[in-house]
């Protein structure tokens, strides 16, 4: 614990504000929905900021956040829906003035969703210890339109779907959609690590044959893909294989 508290920044003495974290969509089709964590990181209170959202040099929004922050408190700075171009290229940084710049951009990672045809093949090939595989793809509402797993391993793995394939299809509407993989315990599909190969993968194509989303072997947690799906059902998969 006290080497975790080394690691922590002290305040600034006077009026800082920090942006603390992201927390809004990472994979964009054309607008994004950001949320930024305001923290104060000053010894006086911290009553209003203002809080740019950049597209590298072009400032697409600002948001004011009024209130009164004490040290090392924190609020949320919420964005209207924004298009952007680039997503990649995307920042959020405090544009009032204060004791300590250092802390005042964030640059959240973000991406673009890949186009996509509108009928959809997820192929999951499970490892070892594939109890703790699941997935889920969400539309742009935050439904979720499509899951599956956990699948049927035991604990120690092994068991009837382990190191099976299984193969997915879909023909869904025109959306921007999230598709996550995850892993309970936190190693992705990685079961070679722990004497039992091969690692585990999954991948997505659309109709005509293009590789939209993929991921395999040791991805933490979860692998995040995004798809915007833009176009209309085209040939199926093994039709654009047999003809290339």
């Amino acid at each position: 614990l006290w080497a975790g508290v080394a690691d922590c920044a002290a305040a600034t003495s006077g009026i800082n504000a920090s942006l603390l974290q992201y927390t809004g969509d990472k994979v964009i089709c054309t607008d994004v929905n950001a949320t930024i964590t305001l923290q104060n990181m000053g010894t006086s209170p911290l009553t209003t900021v203002d809080v740019a959202m950049m597209e590298g040099a072009t400032v697409l929004n600002t948001q004011t956040w009024t209130g009164s922050l004490d040290t090392y408190n924190t609020a949320d700075v919420t964005f209207p829906s924004t298009t952007v171009s680039d997503p990649s290229a995307v920042t959020f940084a405090i544009t009032t003035p204060d004791a300590n710049s250092a802390d005042n951009t964030l640059n959240p990672g973000l991406s673009a969703a890949v186009p996509a045809m509108a009928n959809l093949t997820f192929t999951l090939n499970l490892d070892y210890y594939c109890s703790e595989t699941t997935w889920k793809l969400y539309n742009s509402s935050n439904v979720v339109v499509q899951s599956g797993g956990p699948y049927t391993c035991s604990g120690n793995g092994g068991g009837t779907d382990a190191h099976t394939t299984k193969t997915y299809s879909w023909t869904v509407p025109e959306d921007c959609y999230r598709m996550y993989v995850y892993d309970a315990y936190g190693d992705g599909m990685a079961s070679a690590t722990y004497g039992h190969p091969p690692d585990g993968d999954f991948h997505m194509v659309d109709g005509g044959g293009h590789l939209v989303y993929s991921g395999a072997g040791n991805f933490g947690s979860e692998k995040l893909g995004g798809l915007n799906v833009n176009m209309p059902a085209g040939i199926s998969q093994e039709n654009a294989l047999s003809n290339s």
